[in-house]
């Protein structure tokens, strides 16, 4: 029986260490600033647009027929590494959008990486 115990406790132990092991070879997630850019996508009649600002709110919305805005959600985002995380304030959002977004490299363009295709890539609108 104790030769069953510190098999066990052996077995325990080398796992232990070999999970520790595995967590200090991940990088290290980046955090970083937020900052202030529209990105837009043109359409045939609703174009949207997707304001991030400074606080760390975000804004989506479309315009019908570049007048009247006739979809809007609103929240918080986070930036780790090349990843945006939104917190929307209604759930419709998340539903439409996803919670994830990635900024390419030059930050020309984003992608919605779980919304529907024709509502996944806008670019920098100046």
């Amino acid at each position: 029986m104790k030769y069953l115990l510190s098999i066990a406790y052996l077995v325990l132990a080398v796992s232990c260490n070999n999970a520790e092991k595995k967590s200090e070879e991940l990088p290290p997630l980046t955090e970083q600033k937020a900052f202030n850019k529209t990105f837009m996508s043109l359409s045939d009649l609703n174009d949207c647009y997707f304001t991030l600002t400074e606080n760390n709110q975000f804004e989506y919305y479309k315009m019908l027929l570049d007048s009247i805005k006739n979809t809007e959600f609103t929240g918080q985002y986070k930036i780790v590494n090349d990843t945006i995380y939104l917190t929307f304030d209604k759930e419709e959002g998340k539903n439409l959008l996803g919670y994830r977004v990635i900024i390419d490299e030059n930050a020309e363009n984003i992608v919605f990486i779980d919304a529907a295709p024709e509502s996944r890539y806008m670019h920098l609108f100046n």
